[in-house]
């Protein structure tokens, strides 16, 4: 048995990230980066069927090659690489999914493999002090998706982080660009049932290089917790942020989706994309799946799981 402190275990429950979908045109070239500077492996292949591209409402996706990268925790959630051919956005320039927040071990080596891999530093790494000590950096990969990499330090069990048993391992956050905080909250409160943690206002390093502001501007931003982690964090995008550009048919460039575990589909408080799909291969295997769009215009993908459980396993609240 496991210690309890240990969070490498699965949280299979009502709102936990299951994985990162980021679209590229070079498949290889992000497998190539993400095995030498994430340590990531791949896991499985395929290609787009009709279905899968029906149930994202993206139908000119078929046939496209995709690729599931996942770390050496068989726990830890993974990332999936899909080929398209739309032009890469700048990050942290457009709305929709802005950033992934992803737990290491070490953020100076990360820093190092990352470096090496070409990918761009943003942020090098630097001890801060939120919600509980922690070590991050901030790197943009090479299909234009920003990574939040950090290094847990202190209690991750008192502060609900991740404990990471790989070199780069568990998506515990990922990142919404808005034009509207406030009804982007509304949604994942409504439509999933995502409770509010908190608001705040900060210096934003990484969004302020992105948009070209001074690097001690504050900008807001809200939280929003899945059982008692948090999930999404909401960012309130400053003026002269855009919209995504993206062609009819297809999957956003950059990060394209985030998929989440659902105890019902019944339950989901949004139009669905598409009908329901039973799709048999990973990540999905066999479960019922659908897509709902975000009020930030962002894809969301769901996969039932079954009332087995809501994420309000016996711990202390959150502290954020």
């Amino acid at each position: 048995m496991q210690p309890e402190t240990d969070y490498s275990t699965p949280w299979d429950l009502h709102g936990r990230i299951q994985l990162a979908t980021v679209s590229a045109p070079d498949v290889d070239a992000m497998v190539d980066s993400y095995v030498k500077g994430l340590k990531l492996n791949v896991a499985t292949q395929g290609r787009v069927t009709p279905e899968l591209a029906a149930l994202w409402g993206a139908p000119a996706m078929a046939g496209k090659r995709w690729v599931m990268m996942s770390p050496d925790n068989p726990h830890s959630t993974s990332i999936r690489i899909v080929e398209n051919d739309s032009p890469t956005p700048a990050p942290l320039r457009t709305f929709g999914w802005g950033a992934l927040e992803i737990a290491v071990l070490n953020v100076m080596d990360v820093n190092d493999a990352v470096t090496k891999a070409g990918f761009r530093i943003v942020g090098a790494p630097a001890d801060r002090q939120f919600s509980g000590p922690v070590k991050p950096m901030q790197a943009v990969g090479p299909g234009g998706e920003m990574f939040f990499l950090t290094e847990i330090r202190g209690d991750a069990k008192h502060y609900f982080y991740p404990r990471p048993v790989s070199f780069v391992d568990q998506l515990f956050i990922v990142i919404l660009s808005t034009p509207d905080r406030r009804a982007a909250q509304a949604f994942y409160e409504n439509t999933l049932g995502f409770p509010f943690v908190a608001d705040y206002e900060m210096a934003y390093t990484s969004l302020n290089k992105c948009m070209g502001l001074a690097v001690d501007t504050l900008q807001q931003f809200t939280m929003v917790k899945s059982g008692k982690r948090p999930a999404v964090q909401i960012d309130q995008m400053p003026a002269g942020a855009t919209k995504r550009p993206m062609t009819p048919g297809k999957l956003p460039p950059g990060i394209a989706m985030i998929t989440f575990l659902v105890d019902r589909l019944e339950d989901v408080r949004a139009p669905l994309v598409s009908p329901p799909q039973e799709i048999s291969h990973a990540p999905y295997a066999g479960s019922r799946s659908a897509c709902v769009r975000g009020a930030a215009g962002e894809l969301i993908e769901l996969i039932e799981i079954g009332e087995l459980g809501d994420g309000d396993e016996a711990e202390d609240e959150i502290e954020l």
